[in-house]
């Protein structure tokens, strides 16, 4: 492991110190606080100076770009030639504006004096406009040629001015050595480590992640001990917006893009879809995929070839479908479902937050999340925190609802807590027919029943195989959603081939087909009881938990059924499901048209179709029910008349010969 990756994983593993403050971009004073060795360098310069300048004086140029520590060269040079042979004076003509700088010139060498000889020190002179870098360089020539011993040291970047110039008024040229890459990343890792420290502690720094990251996507950037400073200010200044809210590793990351890459950070905040790569931007058949790539090359034709290389990877890392548009090599990426739970920048729901510096308005904030998780495992609290959720009727409400399912599934899987789980599921339980309930209201933006079959399956996940039916006894214990406890056991059916569902040798399944048996038995307890309570009808999605029933125990639901439509209420509300997916009413001139039909082959595993015709037809012409219901059961009596005219059969039995009461449920 390198030197950098053991200061992240020691950064990813301790615990806060202090808070994360603004640096100021000072030179150094002081020779102990170096840590990128300048001083050596220094020292070496102040032995060529009292070592080797000759007595007609000497002019030295210290080359180096601007952030490498020039200016603490400097002053570690004036603290290492004390001693009584050499004044050292500072002059800098960049601040001076525009005043005379032959004066300005004359006066720092009259402060010459005594024996000991002046050392002038000239920073910065590489930031004048280029006729008066011309004019110092110049006036070093002509002090030395009018017999002064100056010594003069500047400071100066190549290609600042031309060469011929340079060599009339410089006898030596030396380079700044490049700062020792690993004390440069460890006086990064220093300045950033409150902020790591402190978000390790909420679980969202992944170590492999940082490591990844801050090496091989922020680390490029830091050229200098100034990039540095730089960075962590920008960061110190703009992340106490949306502490909480974004995971501080893809935060710092954009910054740095921000400072170091301008125009690759602009294109990201000017088209999030580019690189979050939602599949609408993916598509060939509609041209949205050589859009996105054409996106890509206008940007990356502003950008310097070095920087792009570096803006590209760093891109990469933080936007992970971007390899397969980039057509570069994969790179290792946490899972696509972590990213909501981690804050990733590559999260939809979480990419407007780190460039907006708010959570958006409407949106969940992540704070708000941890606040109604503090009641997980807590049955009653928990439950209201959800059904909170799942009855707010704002706009915005399915998306919070969804960013909470997303970040609960996630916390599940993250829980050992026997207890805890079983309060939470039973909680779900008890809140689920809300959730199910939004779709028959016609709010579609959360597909409940998925979210609903991933967070069980998580749960279960989370004990040993033996103990998952009776981890199911006890959320179901506490009573709850009949259709959601159906689902879950179509779920588990469905991985042996049960239900619809296909089974292949070798794939995973939650329970063992003896243990389904014990769940199908659990769950035809809980169906019998909300048949006995009255609750049955009318719950949502209950044509599935009937559907259950009637393969388990195919008596016992008839049986039900017939008492439940004895009066014309039961049969209105038996049949309202079924006419509700029968589709929608479209408006003609000639009224409500009905699309599809209260199909007579749904209703016969649970009754005969037949027996109900001549109720139905008095409730066609009745006012109970929408003009869609009354047009479904108007084209139901008519099927039934057509049907007995075409066949003249009589259909009230669907062929199947098993006995009425026998039961399927193991």
């Amino acid at each position: 492991m390198s030197e950098m990756e053991t200061g992240i994983a020691r950064l990813a593993l301790e615990p806060p110190t202090h808070a994360l403050e603004l640096s100021p971009d000072r030179p150094l004073r002081d020779a102990g606080a170096d840590g990128l060795g300048l001083f050596t360098f220094a020292r070496h310069l102040a032995g060529l100076i009292s070592g080797s300048a000759p007595q007609a004086g000497l002019a030295v140029g210290v080359f180096g770009m601007s952030g490498s520590g020039r200016t603490s060269i400097l002053n570690l040079l004036r603290d290492a030639l004390e001693g009584g042979r050499f004044t050292t004076e500072q002059w800098n003509p960049w601040l001076l504006g525009d005043c005379d700088l032959q004066q300005s010139f004359a006066e720092v060498l009259g402060k010459a004096s005594g024996d000991a000889r002046l050392v002038v020190a000239i920073d910065d002179a590489d930031r004048l406009p280029p006729e008066r870098l011309r004019e110092v360089l110049r006036l070093m020539v002509a002090a030395a040629a009018g017999g002064g011993e100056t010594i003069f040291v500047l400071t100066l970047t190549r290609g600042c001015v031309e060469q011929a110039v340079l060599a009339k008024a410089i006898q030596v040229e030396l380079d700044i050595p490049l700062p020792d890459r690993a004390a440069l990343q460890q006086l990064f890792l220093d300045r950033i480590d409150p902020l790591i420290a402190e978000a390790r502690e909420s679980g969202l720094v992944q170590p492999e992640h940082w490591m990844d990251v801050c090496a091989t996507g922020i680390d490029p950037f830091l050229q200098t001990p100034r990039d540095v400073v730089r960075l962590v200010n920008a960061v110190a200044s703009t992340f106490p917006a949306v502490r909480g809210e974004v995971n501080p590793v893809d935060f710092i990351a954009l910054e740095a893009l921000r400072l170091f890459s301008p125009v690759a950070y602009e294109a990201v905040r000017r088209r999030p879809a580019a690189f979050l790569l939602p599949t609408s931007a993916r598509r060939s058949e509609d041209g949205s995929l050589d859009i996105t790539l054409r996106y890509h090359e206008r940007w990356s034709e502003n950008v310097a070839e070095d920087l792009l290389d570096r803006s590209r990877t760093l891109l990469m890392r933080l936007f992970p479908r971007l390899t397969d548009v980039l057509g570069a090599r994969t790179i290792a990426a946490l899972p696509e479902d972590s990213w909501r739970a981690l804050l990733l920048v590559a999260s939809e729901d979480i990419f407007p937050i780190y460039f907006q510096l708010a959570v958006p308005r409407g949106a969940i904030s992540n704070a708000d999340l941890n606040q109604k998780l503090e009641h997980f495992g807590d049955t009653n609290q928990f439950a209201a925190a959800l059904l909170e959720l799942v009855r707010d009727s704002r706009p915005d409400a399915g998306a919070r609802l969804q960013a909470f399912l997303q970040r609960l599934e996630n916390h599940i899987g993250e829980t050992s807590d026997r207890e805890e789980l079983e309060g939470a599921l039973r909680a779900l339980f008890q809140a689920a027919d809300d959730l199910l309930r939004r779709e028959e209201n016609g709010r579609v933006d959360v597909d409940s029943q998925r979210h609903l079959r991933k967070i069980v399956r998580r749960g279960l996940m989370q004990v040993e195989q033996d103990q998952r039916p009776a981890l199911l006894e006890e959320v179901l214990a506490g009573g709850g959603s009949i259709a959601t406890t159906t689902d879950i056991v179509m779920m588990l059916g469905q991985q042996h081939g049960k239900y619809g569902g296909e089974w292949r040798e070798g794939a995973e399944t939650l329970v063992t087909l003896s243990q389904l048996a014990q769940i199908e038995n659990i769950a035809l307890t809980a169906v019998r009881d909300a048949a006995e309570l009255g609750t049955l009808l009318g719950a949502p999605k209950m044509t599935d938990a009937l559907s259950c029933w009637v393969t388990w125990n195919r008596g016992q639901c008839r049986t039900w059924v017939a008492r439940a439509i004895a009066d014309d209420e039961g049969l209105i509300g038996f049949l309202r499901p079924f006419m509700a997916a029968a589709g929608k009413p479209s408006l003609s001139a000639r009224g409500p048209r009905v699309e599809n039909r209260l199909d007579h082959r749904r209703l016969r595993p649970f009754l005969d179709p037949s027996s109900i015709v001549e109720r139905v037809r008095r409730l066609s012409g009745s006012q109970s029910g929408s003009d869609q219901e009354r047009q479904l059961m108007k084209r139901f009596v008519l099927d039934h008349e057509l049907l007995q005219q075409a066949t003249s059969a009589d259909y009230s039995s669907d062929g199947d010969p098993t006995p009425a009461g026998e039961t399927y449920a193991a």
